[in-house]
């Protein structure tokens, strides 16, 4: 008891300290132990969303900017009374909370988990049309998964060149259709066929007396 603590209302260290309690120079010397324990403080990446029937893991969506390596749960509600049993794979869109326990001192934070059905694009192949006549795509395709997801054109099936005019196509080819469902995509291809039209050009062949004969070929 050489060295005097001067704020004990207020000790921001752990350690084993003294109190010393004197009566007309009688002493008593006790030792008392202070835990301090720091607080995870959580800080959640939300994950990419999931294409069924795919899951997400969320186990590894958080970081603690403490580094206190404390016990980590998952679970249903903000409460934390609701375990999560598969947060490795979840398969079910909604809000999670990921929680941890560092000797006593916690965090909790939400997660937010997307989960969207993936398009399954089937097309009917347009008639041909005689030019001018054009190609209307945007009518032949049909979802079986009946997403309604957002629907583009393309030129190329790696949708990097988009088609302008997709409902009057005057160019026979392969386009592309690209539905998105909330980040979930197919595509499928249409094959357009426009034929020439023939332009015919006739010179009337002279008059012959019958029984004469005229050769139109």
């Amino acid at each position: 008891t050489s060295t005097e603590l001067n704020n004990p209302g207020s000790v921001g260290e752990g350690g084993t300290y003294y109190i010393k309690v004197t009566n007309d120079g009688c002493d008593d010397v006790v030792p008392v132990v202070i835990s301090i324990v720091k607080s995870p403080n959580l800080s959640v990446l939300d994950p990419m969303t999931a294409c069924l029937p795919a899951t997400v893991d969320i186990t590894n969506s958080y970081s603690d900017a403490n580094f206190t390596n404390g016990v980590v749960s998952y679970w249903t509600n903000s409460e934390t009374t609701m375990g999560l049993i598969n947060p490795e794979s979840v398969s079910e869109a909604g809000t999670y909370y990921i929680k941890m326990n560092n000797g006593g001192c916690e965090d909790v934070a939400s997660v937010l988990v997307s989960v969207a059905e993936k398009p399954s694009l089937s097309v009917d192949t347009p008639n041909s049309v005689c030019s001018p006549a054009t190609v209307d795509i945007t009518n032949v395709y049909s979802d079986n998964n009946n997403t309604s997801g957002d629907v583009t054109y393309w030129t190329n099936l790696e949708t990097t060149s988009e088609l302008n005019n997709p409902e009057a196509l005057i160019e026979e080819g392969t386009y592309y259709i690209k539905m998105n469902n909330d980040g979930c995509e197919d595509v499928a291809s249409v094959l357009v066929s426009v034929l020439n039209t023939p332009n015919l050009s006739v010179v009337n062949p002279e008059r012959v007396c019958f029984p004469n004969t005229v050769d139109l070929s």
